[in-house]
């Protein structure tokens, strides 16, 4: 559920970005398909994962 709540976050956030542009004709919608990507990617890794969430931790414990 968490993660098609942030796919749908980044939708959001994409759609935001292109309303408030000044120059819609110069987006590189190629890198930020790769991007979007990138972002899915990491992700699915990093809840799907133990090694993925012993990362979250040790960072969220890094910062307490």
């Amino acid at each position: 559920m968490f993660f098609i709540i942030n796919c749908f976050d980044i939708v959001i956030f994409m759609a935001i970005a292109v309303l408030f542009s000044k120059k819609k004709k110069c987006i590189n919608w190629r890198s930020v398909g790769i991007l979007f990507v990138l972002n899915i990617f990491v992700a699915w890794f990093l809840t799907q994962f133990s090694v993925g969430r012993q990362i979250v931790s040790a960072a969220a414990a890094g910062f307490v």
